[in-house]
């Protein structure tokens, strides 16, 4: 999922360009999610956005 995807359908079209805001929700997203290297749920494109794997 792009980052701008998300923050414009999660925040709203005025946090389109507020990536690093998106990567502090998804960082505490990871946290409550117990991720490790390991065992991920959420994987990072570069310079894309957000894979999820359920």
């Amino acid at each position: 999922l792009p980052h701008r995807w998300l923050l414009r359908e999660v925040w709203g079209p005025e946090y389109e360009d507020a990536i690093e805001y998106l990567r502090v929700y998804i960082g505490r997203l990871r946290r409550k999610l117990g991720e490790d290297e390991s065992h991920r749920h959420i994987w990072t494109e570069q310079g894309i956005g957000y894979q999820f794997e359920a």
